[in-house]
C-alpha cells in the first residue's frame, strides 16, 4: 500500500463515520482517534517506504567466516639459486604473469653483476697467483743450481785435501801434512752445512710454493663456482605451466623486475590450473568448531557473485600470527573444491567465504539487517496494527543470511531492515 492509497482510504473511512455520528456519537469518536493513528502510521512508514523481512522458522546453518588465497595442487615455486657466499639478488628477468611456459624455458632472471666482478677480480688474483708460482719455481731451479755447484766445488777441494795428508811423510813436510788435514776437516764441515743449508732452503721455496699454488687453485675454484653461479642466475621452469607471481605474505605485494629478494624467497609458480585448493585461516575464537569434511561456500574477490564450493580437508593443530604485521592468532585450515574454472581460477587469487559447522532446527530465523545492536542488547522494528514498535530479541546463533532469535518474537512477525528505516527517517 501506498502513501496515496492510504490517504484515499482513510478519507472513505471518515466520510462513512461522519455520517454514523449523529446516532453513535462517542463510538464514531473513538474509531476516528484509531483512523487518525492508523493514517499517521501508513504515513511515516508506507510499505513504499520501507523494506520488511518476515520472521521465519526454519533449520539454521551455523558457520564461521574464514579467508584465504587459492592454490594450485600441481605446481612448483621458483626463487633465487643457492649460490654459495650471496644472500641477496635482484630480479633482472620475469616471464609475463599467465604465460604458458615449456619445461626448460627460462621464465626468472637476476642480475649477475656482482658475480662478474668478483670473476674478474679472481681471474686477476688467479693470474697473480700463478705468475708467483712461476717465479718461485725459477728461483728455486737457480739456488738448487747454485747450491750443487758450491757443494760440488766443497766435495772437490775435500777430495784433494784428503790426498794431500795421505801423502807419505817422507815425501812431503810433516807441516804441509798437517795442514791438510785441517783442510779436509774444514771441506768436511763446508759440506755438512751446505747440505742442511740445502734443504732448508728447498723447503723454504716448498712451503712458498705450496702456499701460491693453494691460492692459485682456490682463485680457480672460486671462477668456476661463480662461472656456474652466473648460469644459475637464469632459472628455467622445471615443468610445463601457468606463470603466476606470488604475493608476499609479508608485504601482500608481488615482486616486479629490479626488486631484491633474499635467499629462499619464492618470486614466481609454474602451475597446472586444472585443479585448485584453498590455504584459508579462521579466528582463534572459532578454531574449536572446526573439523575436516565440513562443507564450504567461499566467492573469489575477483568474482564476488559467484559461490563455489568444497570441503574442508584438514585443520591446522596449532596457532599461528595472521601475518608479520598482525599478531592475531589464526588457524591455518586446506580446503578441497568441487571443481576448477582455470577461466576465472588462478593461484594467489583471494577468498572469502563460510564453512558450516553445524546446524539449529526449528529455530526462529531473521536476517541480520533487521537487528540494531545496542548497549543493551539486540533489537527489531516491529509491525503493528498502528504502526512500527521496538522491540528487544535475544540472539542465538549466526548463519551466513540468517540469525536465530531466541526470545523476543513470533514467527511471522514483519519486521523492517535498518537501512530502509533510516532511508524513511530521512
Amino acid at each position: 500500500m501506498n502513501r496515496e492509497a492510504a490517504k484515499a482510504i482513510v478519507g472513505k473511512a471518515c466520510r462513512a463515520l461522519l455520517l454514523l455520528a449523529r446516532s453513535r456519537p462517542k463510538t464514531v469518536a473513538a474509531a476516528l482517534l484509531a483512523l487518525v493513528a492508523l493514517a499517521a502510521a501508513g504515513t511515516a512508514f508506507s510499505s513504499s517506504d520501507v523494506s520488511t523481512a518476515t520472521a521465519i522458522k526454519g533449520v539454521l546453518t551455523t558457520s564461521v567466516p574464514f579467508s584465504g588465497v587459492l592454490k594450485a595442487e600441481d605446481s612448483e615455486r621458483l626463487g633465487p639459486p643457492q649460490v654459495p657466499r650471496v644472500w641477496r639478488y635482484k630480479i633482472s628477468m620475469m616471464a609475463p604473469e599467465g604465460k604458458e611456459a615449456k619445461k626448460g624455458e627460462p621464465v626468472l632472471g637476476f642480475d649477475p653483476s656482482d658475480l662478474k666482478r668478483e670473476m674478474d677480480s679472481k681471474l686477476a688474483e688467479s693470474a697473480t697467483a700463478a705468475s708467483q708460482v712461476e717465479k718461485t719455481r725459477a728461483q728455486m731451479e737457480i739456488k738448487r743450481q747454485e747450491d750443487a755447484l758450491a757443494l760440488a766445488q766443497a766435495e772437490a777441494n775435500l777430495r784433494k785435501a784428503k790426498m794431500q795428508s795421505d801423502i807419505p811423510p817422507e815425501l812431503k813436510p810433516t807441516n804441509d801434512i798437517k795442514g791438510a788435514k785441517l783442510d779436509a776437516a774444514l771441506y768436511a764441515r763446508q759440506i755438512e752445512s751446505l747440505k742442511v743449508s740445502m734443504a732448508a732452503d728447498m723447503a723454504a721455496f716448498a712451503r712458498d710454493l705450496a702456499s701460491q699454488r693453494e691460492a692459485r687453485d682456490r682463485a680457480k675454484a672460486r671462477v668456476a663456482e661463480i662461472e656456474s653461479a652466473i648460469t644459475q642466475m637464469t632459472v628455467q621452469s622445471p615443468r610445463a605451466g601457468t606463470v603466476i607471481y606470488i604475493t608476499s605474505e609479508e608485504t601482500q605485494q608481488k615482486k616486479q623486475v629490479g626488486d631484491d629478494c633474499w635467499v629462499g624467497e619464492k618470486v614466481i609458480e609454474v602451475a597446472s590450473l586444472s585443479k585448485m585448493s584453498g590455504e584459508g585461516e579462521v579466528d582463534e575464537s572459532d578454531a574449536g568448531k572446526l573439523a575436516g569434511g565440513q562443507r564450504v561456500r567461499l566467492s573469489l574477490d575477483a568474482h564476488p557473485d559467484e559461490e563455489f564450493n568444497g570441503t574442508v580437508r584438514s585443520v591446522g593443530t596449532a596457532l599461528e600470527a595472521k601475518s608479520p604485521a598482525n599478531p592475531l592468532k589464526v588457524v591455518k585450515v586446506e580446503v578441497s573444491l568441487d571443481k576448477t574454472d582455470p577461466k576465472k581460477m588462478m593461484p594467489g587469487m583471494r577468498f572469502t567465504g563460510f564453512i558450516e559447522t553445524g546446524s539449529v532446527q526449528d529455530a526462529i530465523l531473521i536476517p541480520p539487517d533487521a537487528v540494531t545492536e545496542t548497549s543493551g542488547g539486540a533489537t527489531v522494528r516491529v509491525r503493528t496494527l498502528f504502526g512500527w514498535r521496538t522491540a528487544k530479541i535475544k540472539l542465538g546463533e549466526r548463519g551466513k543470511e540468517m540469525v536465530q532469535v531466541l526470545a523476543g518474537l513470533r514467527e511471522g512477525q514483519v519486521l523492517a531492515r535498518r537501512a530502509s528505516l533510516q532511508g524513511a527517517a530521512r
